[in-house]
């Protein structure tokens, strides 16, 4: 019994990775802050582009020492270049959640090398400072890039469901359904 539900628990984990892999994103840093084990200077960033605004990248922090406030970030590359984020709020809702502020796309491209990271509170207290790889993350955005127009737009599932249904065939074993939606709200299609 335990490994029926080892192995569906994988199959699960596998279908939602595949489901979801559409995002394009670059993460780096160690595991987070973690609150039951209270453990500082770990710290994990993500950088998105969000898909409903092709102008901006996202980069959310979540570390122990920005759990309660986060006023803007600075990227400073190796040449000093400095680029401050337009705004930064919780990504989630729980009280942990990390932290995403949006820089314009245009000047993170020009960033370059492996830089420095600072992020601050709103009284500009500096909260943490790392290192970026501003080179790694532009070759990864790069090569996922879809091409975005009026007539070519990448959409990813607002909902994906998993679940066991009664084999078709009469067999003992259930057969395992992955069912993914295309749009939302009005325009929502039917399962793919």
């Amino acid at each position: 019994m335990k490994n029926k539900i080892l192995f569906w628990g994988l199959v699960f984990m596998f279908f939602a990775n595949f489901a979801f892999s559409a995002l394009n994103e670059f993460r780096w840093g160690g595991p987070g802050y973690d609150p039951a084990l209270q453990k500082r200077g770990s710290s994990r960033f993500l950088v998105r582009e969000p898909l409903k605004d092709d102008t901006a990248i996202t980069i959310w922090v979540d570390s122990q020492e920005t759990v309660n406030e986060v006023g803007h970030m600075d990227l400073i590359s190796e040449e000093s270049t400095t680029i401050s984020s337009d705004k930064c709020h919780k990504a989630m809702r729980h009280i942990t959640a990390p932290w995403s502020c949006a820089f314009q796309k245009t000047a993170f491209q020009k960033m370059s090398g492996t830089g420095t990271i600072r992020i601050f509170n709103r009284s500009d207290k500096p909260l943490l400072k790392d290192r970026i790889p501003f080179d790694a993350i532009k070759r990864h955005l790069g090569s996922a890039n879809p091409s975005y127009s009026s007539k070519n737009e990448l959409i990813t599932p607002q909902k994906a469901g998993l679940y066991f249904i009664p084999s078709p065939q009469g067999n003992a074993l259930p057969a395992l359904v992955l069912t993914v939606f295309a749009g939302g709200g009005c325009d929502q299609a039917g399962p793919l």
